[in-house]
């Protein structure tokens, strides 16, 4: 081989080896651009889900808040209607005496012989008194059936109320082991306050440190 051949083979493996280098490294970055490109998407992704998740906490938890209030108001006004429910029983049992005794003398005045039977002004007052006795047990009664029909249907809504609530504590638990699943995919130096920022998109709004 001649001295001007040489040149011109090391010259030409050198451009080559130039563009073997230039294609690696367009390579390298293509490759780079693309797994940049789906570590972001991942990445935007993943903060997607998260806050996704933690709105759902956030409404399970407001939901769960609101049914834990509605179960006392309604353990309260149970207790309040149980109340009246044995007020209105003593009530009725109260009237029980009476309306044998107004009963038994009426009994015994319309038993008397024909020429006795008069309608006089006891004979009325006992028919009055009978009736007002026997209106006001009535009048007593309905509204201790009127009681327990709403003490029951209050007491089965409790039940529904309390079989939801165990759901919402259930959803909850699981919602919040996800989250802390989850917590391995964030960067090492990112903390639950950044999160919580970028959530809100209040990074602009941020005095630098």
């Amino acid at each position: 081989m001649t001295e001007e051949n040489y040149v011109h083979c090391v010259e030409n493996t050198i451009r080559i080896a130039e563009q073997l280098m230039v294609d690696s490294k367009g390579l390298r970055a293509s490759m780079f651009k693309s797994r940049e490109q789906a570590t972001n998407q991942m990445y935007a992704q993943s903060q997607m889900v998260e806050m996704i998740m933690r709105r759902r906490v956030y409404d399970i938890q407001r939901a769960r808040n609101e049914m834990e209030w509605q179960k006392y108001k309604l353990e309260t006004n149970l207790q309040k209607v149980e109340r009246e429910i044995e007020a209105l029983r003593a009530a009725v049992a109260d009237k029980i005496n009476p309306t044998k005794l107004v009963e038994t003398r009426l009994e015994t005045r319309t038993r008397r012989p024909v020429l006795e039977r008069v309608q006089d002004k006891p004979m009325r007052g006992l028919i009055e008194e009978y009736e007002r006795i026997h209106m006001s047990s009535n009048m007593l009664q309905k509204k201790l059936e009127d009681a327990l029909a709403t003490y029951h249907d209050m007491y089965n809504h409790h039940q529904r109320v309390v079989k939801d609530l165990e759901y919402k504590n259930q959803a909850l638990e699981t919602d919040r082991r996800l989250i802390e699943i989850r917590k391995p995919l964030h960067a090492p130096d990112e903390t639950q306050f950044k999160r919580n920022v970028g959530y809100c998109h209040m990074a602009n709004e941020m005095v630098p440190e």
